[in-house]
C-alpha cells in the first residue's frame, strides 16, 4: 500500500531530496503472520581499501576523512543502501531507519 511522507521528516532522515517515487507502507496477511514483509532483505555497507584509503589510515588520518575519501571511491552507507531499496519498493522507510543510525556526533 502507498503511503507519503511530510518533507520535513524525509529531511530529517536526510533522505534523497530528488526521489518522486511511490513510499510504501508494510501491510499484513496470514503468510507474513501480518508483519507485512516476506523473507529477509539483507542491507549492509563494505569498504573496500582503496590505494588512497590506506595510504590515510596509515598517515593516522581522522575518521572524517576517512569517510570523505571512501564515499568518493564509492562506499555507500548503509543507510543509503536502505534508502535505495525503500526506492526500489523491497522495504519501507520506516524499517530502514529502525535499523540504521546516523552519523555519530564528534566522528
Amino acid at each position: 500500500m502507498e503511503t507519503s511522507y511530510k518533507p520535513e521528516y524525509l529531511r530529517s532522515v536526510d533522505f534523497p531530496a530528488d526521489y518522486t517515487g511511490p513510499f510504501y507502507e508494510k501491510g499484513g496477511c496470514q503468510a507474513c503472520r501480518n508483519s507485512g514483509y516476506r523473507g529477509r532483505l539483507a542491507i549492509y555497507e563494505v569498504c573496500m581499501l582503496t590505494a588512497g584509503l590506506q595510504e590515510m589510515v596509515t598517515a593516522g588520518r581522522p575518521y572524517s576523512a576517512l569517510k570523505e575519501q571512501a564515499i568518493k571511491d564509492g562506499f555507500l552507507p548503509m543507510r543509503g543502501y536502505g534508502y535505495a531499496k525503500v526506492m526500489e519498493g523491497q522495504t519501507t522507510l520506516e524499517e530502514v531507519v529502525s535499523v540504521t543510525t546516523t552519523e555519530m556526533e564528534g566522528t
